[in-house]
Parts: structure tokens; C-alpha cells; sequence
């Protein structure tokens, strides 16, 4: 759900849907004083539901509630111990402990990809998930320490490609784009200033949406258009999948 917040108000925006009684009842609050920005129900049921959603400030002041009837997708966070990265002949080297799996380990401050210093923009690299998906979205997590949130080597522009017979010369053969995404930095900050918004946001992950549209696949290009230094490395801690693999 998007939202602006014009005066930028301590305010709470509160999604309610029925209970096992049949009972409007909250099941996410997003909490917030930015200006604008999106945040996201997970986790739901893929069945009609009727939902609700109302605003509340920090003097217990209610807004109206808007109610609807929508399908939750179905998701499911894809096996990340059945991906695993391709070295393709497009794709940069790697350097300074890097590794092509290391953002599959299961730690967002362990293994962690780092192109070389040969690498130019823009570049990218690859991997087979291990199963063909409906993909609804994928999260990366930044470099947390060495100023890498919003900063340095961390991406900001980028494609998701998608493929089901991926050519191995590496070429852009045999792919579809899925998406364009921009990383935004949720307080508008200049680079070196972090909010605590900013620091929630990229704890919890970058998200990137995968239209409707898209077509099931199993090979995946992750493509840096650009980084937060304008400069020419690509470097984070983790990334996972969400979508139908049935």
C-alpha cells in the first residue's frame, strides 16, 4: 500500500481484516513519519478477503476505516539451498572474499558478493534458483558495516532478467526483463546520513516487486546498472526469492 504523509505526522496506518470470530481486528500496523512510501501485508491466505484500513496519530485520534475485498497472491520463500551462482563469460570476476553463493548462505552480515576491480557498469551476474517459479519478489540485504547502507558499492539501479533456456556464451540470449527497479532512500538523506527509517528499511531488506505478468522461470540475472558511488563495484550480504513454485 502506498501513502503520503504530507506534514510528516507520527501517525500509525492499521490493516484490519476479520478473526476467527468474525471480528475486524488488526493484522499489520506500519508505523511511520516519512513523507510518503509503501509498506506491504505478507503472509496472508491466497482466499477472498475483506480488509480494512485506517490511520491513527499519536493522540489516539482515528480516521475513518476504507474497507475492500481483494485475493492475496500465494507465495512461498523459494529453497535457498538449491540455488547456486553460474560463472558465465559475461560476468565480472570476483574479488575480496566474494562468492557467487555467498549471498544463498542464510546470513545477511556473512557471505557476501563483491565484483572485481575489473568489473565495469553495467554488469551482472547469475544463477539457477533450482526449481521454475511464479516469482512475486526478491529481496537483497545491503553491506551494514563500512557505511554500505545507501553507499559505496551497494546497488541502486537494476534489472531482474528471467530465463528458462539461458544461452551459457552468457549473451542475452533466451531472456526476458521482469523488472526495472531503483533502490530509494527512504529518508531522502544526501549519502553518509542515515535516519532511523532508513537503517529499519535496510535491515528488513530491499524488496523488489515482480509484476503479475511475468513469466515462470528458473535462471535469474541480477543486472547493476548503478551503485550508490557512481562507481563500478557491486557488493551485498544476501538476496532470497518469493513466489509459486507449483
Amino acid at each position: 500500500m502506498g501513502f503520503e504523509n504530507a506534514t510528516e505526522a507520527d501517525v500509525a496506518i492499521v490493516v484490519i481484516a476479520p478473526n476467527k470470530l468474525g471480528e475486524y481486528a488488526p493484522i499489520n500496523t506500519n508505523y511511520t513519519t516519512l513523507k510518503k512510501g509503501v509498506f506491504y501485508t505478507r503472509d496472508l491466505k491466497a482466499e477472498e478477503t475483506k480488509f480494512g484500513i485506517y490511520v491513527r496519530d499519536r493522540w489516539g485520534n482515528i480516521s475513518d476505516t476504507l474497507k475492500t475485498t481483494l485475493t492475496p497472491i500465494y507465495e512461498e520463500r523459494l529453497d535457498r539451498t538449491k540455488m547456486k551462482g553460474l560463472a558465465w563469460p559475461s560476468d565480472p570476476g570476483l574479488a575480496y572474499s566474494g562468492s557467487l553463493n555467498g549471498v544463498f548462505d542464510g546470513s545477511v552480515t556473512g557471505g557476501w558478493y563483491h565484483s572485481n576491480d575489473a568489473a565495469r557498469m553495467p554488469q551482472q551476474f547469475t544463477f539457477d534458483m533450482g526449481v521454475t517459479a511464479k516469482l512475486s519478489r526478491l529481496a537483497w540485504w545491503m553491506r551494514p558495516d563500512g557505511g554500505g547502507y545507501y553507499a559505496i558499492h551497494a546497488p541502486r539501479k537494476i534489472e531482474i532478467w528471467g530465463s528458462n533456456a539461458p544461452n551459457p556464451d552468457g549473451s542475452y540470449d533466451g531472456w526476458t526483463k521482469l523488472v526495472d527497479y531503483e533502490q530509494i532512500k527512504p529518508s531522502g538523506l544526501p549519502v553518509g546520513q542515515l535516519s532511523t527509517a532508513d537503517s529499519d528499511a535496510a535491515k528488513a531488506g530491499e524488496t523488489v516487486l515482480i509484476p503479475l505478468d511475468a513469466p515462470k522461470v528458473r535462471y535469474i540475472r541480477f543486472r547493476t546498472l548503478a551503485n550508490w558511488s557512481n562507481g563500478t563495484y557491486c557488493c551485498f550480504y544476501e538476496l532470497a526469492l518469493w513466489g509459486n513454485p507449483n
